[in-house]
């Protein structure tokens, strides 16, 4: 955080800037104790806290219950701190202006009067613009690696798709990756086998899963616009675990543990069965299970009762349009890998199942009207965001024909609209033709949507102007400072409001427009 203060009445003003963490960034247990130093250099003031009795590999209310908070500031500017009670420090602040570089060494409980720790300036007085005041927080557990020139690079990819893209990009991208931890194993002399990586993901938010397989999918633009080495680790301890054969061998498990960081399996095969969903992505994302294909070659084209990622908040349907569409496509990518291996015979049998289902889909998918794809087959009235079309995009299969891209494309400028400001003036409803709306909705049966599938939707558009209202959408929502929760995929789009969904690293999928692009460089 950089703290500036600038004059607009054209006077000098006499300064004093105040700022404070409070224990609670270390455990969601306000009954847990913790402890904590302060440490001064010629250049920093810095604050550490952390639990007394810490717990690896656990967590309380989405917290880790391990590791320490550092909360710092540039010992300029006449820089004071003091540590303490909550009451104690800040009214110390507002009664003198400054704080007395104290440090309160009765260590106790979080919810025990609580210690805050606080960092003040006295700039003096001022007549103009003043020098930024830094501050920085962080929790550690590991070193940390600054990536200045990782910031420079997506902010000019994602620049040439947008300034409103690359604001949300530059808020996704971070909040994707610290869902994640990459591990290497010990060998038995107790030395590091650096060739033994296994990146895991943490569903936050959504029951704290280990490796959920569709919000991996979600996540995926980010890793193959960073590099597709991780999510390769990523995949890694899903297909390790299948493969040692403690799930049925039809599908794919939907996670490898129900409590990060325990990923001890479903060997009870109590997991949810998503089997189009979850096997389609793995395919898609490149795994090489050939007897998952022969699941999609059975259920695709009718998915019947099917579940799918977004049933468990949208509510369920028998056969989703967007559902078949993966499946589909899950076949096609099977087809791709079967080529790569050599085995034309079966890469052919399988990309000729996959055109022939497509052509099938398009007529029990399309309304009556011929305007749109259905939510689900023979609804006419129903439609949703078909974001899973991003796949055959972003695999350039060319399987789904351009006249279903053109006419989505269509529809969705048509929903937009209805979503666009209305107002009542001198009695007549005005509608203005240019206010953007927070979204389109996931589909016909709410009004919530969300943001990950929207900039999905986004790449599958046939004309810049659509692609834009989806982005224009999406940075509105977050610009409007209606929540006060870490970047929510879920939400209202006739309100901004933020739904139940926070912090998730599903937020990975708005790189999907820069992973196109820079995935067939």
């Amino acid at each position: 955080m950089a703290v500036s203060v600038i004059p607009t009445d054209g006077r000098s003003h006499f300064v004093q800037v105040y700022s404070d963490v409070t224990a609670e960034w270390t455990s969601g247990d306000d009954t847990k104790v913790v402890n904590w130093t302060t440490s001064t250099t010629t250049d920093t003031v810095t604050h550490r806290i952390q639990l007394q009795s810490p717990s690896p590999f656990s967590e309380a209310d989405d917290h880790a219950e391990y590791g320490s908070v550092f909360y710092s500031t540039s010992n300029a500017f006449n820089a004071t701190f003091q540590s303490g009670s909550h009451d104690d420090v800040r009214i110390q602040f507002l009664d003198n202006g400054r704080l007395p570089n104290t440090r309160d060494t009765v260590f106790r409980p979080i919810e025990d009067d609580w210690p805050v720790f606080g960092l003040a300036h006295d700039l003096g007085t001022i007549s103009g613009p003043t020098v930024p005041i830094v501050f920085s927080i962080g929790h550690v557990r590991d070193p940390v690696v600054r990536a200045m020139l990782l910031d420079a690079r997506v902010e000019r990819d994602a620049k040439k798709i947008s300034a409103d893209y690359a604001t949300i990009v530059a808020l996704s991208l971070r909040q994707a990756i610290s869902a994640t931890e990459i591990t290497i194993s010990k060998r038995s002399d107790g030395s590091w086998n650096t060739s033994d990586v296994i990146v895991f993901m943490k569903d936050i938010s959504r029951g704290g899963n280990v490796d959920t397989v569709d919000a991996i999918f979600a996540t995926w633009p980010t890793f193959l616009y960073l590099n597709p080495d991780l999510g390769k680790y990523l995949l890694e301890g899903i297909l390790r675990y299948q493969a040692n054969g403690f799930h049925p061998k039809g599908w794919t498990v939907q996670d490898i543990g129900s409590n990060y960081p325990n990923a001890t399996g479903h060997n009870d095969v109590k997991d949810k069965s998503m089997r189009i969903e979850e096997i389609g992505n793995m395919l898609i994302m490149g795994s090489l299970f050939d007897e998952w294909t022969q699941t999609l070659n059975n259920i695709s084209l009718i998915p019947g009762h099917q579940f799918t990622s977004d049933d468990s908040f949208a509510g369920h349907l028998p056969n989703q349009t967007n559902l078949a569409i993966k499946g589909i496509i899950g076949i096609k990518a099977m087809s791709l890998i079967a080529g790569i291996l050599g085995d034309e015979n079966k890469s052919s049998a399988y990309s000729e199942i996959a055109k022939r289902y497509v052509d099938c889909w398009q007529a029990l998918s399309t309304s009556s009207t011929g305007q749109h794809l259905t939510l689900n087959y023979g609804n006419s009235s129903s439609w949703g965001l078909a974001y899973n079309l991003y796949a055959d995009k972003l695999l350039k299969l060319n399987l789904f024909p351009e006249s279903v891209y053109q006419m989505q494309t269509a529809w969705y400028k048509a929903v937009a609209r209805k979503f666009r400001k209305v107002l009542p003036i001198h009695g007549w409803l005005i509608m203005f033709p240019f206010e953007v709306p927070f979204g389109v909705p996931l589909d016909s049966r709410h009004t919530y949507t969300k943001t990950d599938w929207q900039i999905w939707t986004a790449a599958t558009v046939t004309d810049i102007a659509t692609r834009d209202l989806f982005i224009a959408s999406v940075k509105k929502y977050v610009a409007t400072g209606l929540s006060d929760q870490p970047f929510g995929d879920l939400y209202n789009a006739n309100t901004g409001t933020t739904g139940d969904f926070r912090a998730r690293p599903v937020v990975g999928g708005h790189l999907a427009l820069v992973s196109c692009s820079s995935l067939f460089k």
